[in-house]
């Protein structure tokens, strides 16, 4: 189950059928991590919820440029836009205790 697919290189907490990983960030870089424990998905969780005000301020900017576009592809990203609003929401509705058990971390 992948969790946030619009979210596969900036910040997303997933699971790859038996191989657990999550993004792990600091103040400078990220990187993947096995093997999570409960409280690094919770860590990483709070890290993503007090992003979000500005990851919806990209998904709007991207959903303008989405609606410029006057080709096929302008479906399919309008699409992925909407998927972010909705993963973005998901994130804003739950804690990140429910999202972690949620993801079998805790």
């Amino acid at each position: 189950m992948m969790l946030f697919s619009f979210f596969a290189v900036s910040a997303p907490i997933f699971d790859l059928q038996s191989n657990q990983m999550v993004l792990v960030c600091d103040d400078t870089s990220c990187s993947y991590k096995s093997n999570v424990t409960c409280t690094e998905c919770l860590e990483s969780m709070d890290q993503i919820k007090n992003k979000t005000e500005f990851l919806n301020e990209i998904t709007d900017d991207i959903e303008y440029v989405c609606g410029r576009l006057y080709n096929v592809e302008q479906e399919e990203c309008l699409n992925l836009t909407h998927d972010m609003k909705r993963g973005l929401n998901y994130v804003n509705n739950h804690t990140s205790t429910m999202i972690c058990e949620h993801l079998h971390y805790c």
